[in-house]
């Protein structure tokens, strides 16, 4: 299972995908909402961790187009 974390805070990032790759699961993590929308489509997770206060593009913004 593959899944894309977007998440500004690099520490908060981190942890998340340290968590979750102990866990077996493949993780990305992208910073902001334009990357985000890149990774959705080249990426194609299975799950998308959004945070909803992040740069360029808000992850509603980012919720609305990959939803």
């Amino acid at each position: 299972m593959v899944i894309l974390i977007v998440e500004d805070e690099a520490d908060i990032a981190r942890l998340i995908r340290l968590y979750l790759e102990k866990e077996g699961f493949t993780c990305e993590v992208c910073e902001d909402g334009e990357n985000a929308m890149l990774y959705q489509q080249t990426l194609l997770p299975n799950l998308v961790i959004l945070d909803v206060m992040i740069h360029k593009l808000d992850g509603l913004e980012v919720w609305d187009s990959i939803r």
